[in-house]
């Protein structure tokens, strides 16, 4: 198992130069890193501040999301706004600025999954009821001679596909752990 490990990475220029100083309002910097066998994948640049010389850098939880590329390079602009001092919780720009970089962890992107099979799975209800009621009166209707067997059979089969298709969507996301365990087991590669 090859696990994620930053070998370079940088505060640039836009010509790739690194810089020393940097922090203007308005300026542009580039963070550029490199993780070998991490490639496409989401990452997250994290910000600390140090506001003193003499204190220690705090974590913020202001970040930006990016994506390595297809060797596992970053290459992400990163403009000092107003808006990112007010999210790092600074009233100026003279402080020390590090950056970190850290990825989502299989966790969130696990409950994210969860989440969404959750939405999902209600639509699926609310359609299945549907069809259910639909099926429901066709053959009331039938029964009660108001439509041919003819087209009771054609309703009848274009319902009846339809809850089972509904049926089928729950039960298939309601089995959390096959998905579960494909996210982890896909995240803990890192192979390219």
């Amino acid at each position: 198992m090859v696990h994620p490990t930053v070998t370079e990475a940088n505060w640039t220029d836009a010509s790739g130069t690194p810089k020393t100083t940097s922090g203007f309002i308005g300026e542009i910097n580039y963070v550029i890193a490199t993780v070998p066998n991490f490639c496409n994948e989401e990452v997250r640049i994290y910000f600390h501040v140090k506001a003193h010389k003499d204190s220690a850098y705090y974590k913020n939880r202001y970040f930006i999301t990016t994506k390595t590329d297809s060797e596992g390079k970053i290459n992400t602009a990163v403009s000092f706004s107003k808006e990112m001092k007010a999210k790092l919780g600074i009233s100026n720009w003279n402080v020390n600025l590090k950056f970190a970089l850290g990825k989502k962890s299989s966790v969130t992107k696990i409950e994210e999954n969860l989440k969404s099979n959750k939405l999902v799975i209600n639509q699926k209800k609310i359609l299945l009821d549907a069809a259910q009621e639909k099926m429901f009166s066709v053959e009331e209707k039938w029964i009660k001679n108001e439509i041919s067997k003819d087209t009771y059979d054609r309703w009848y089969n274009t319902y009846n596909t339809e809850v089972k298709s509904c049926k089928d969507s729950i039960t298939r996301l309601s089995h959390v752990d096959k998905h579960v365990f494909t996210i982890l087991k896909k995240k803990l590669g890192f192979t390219c």
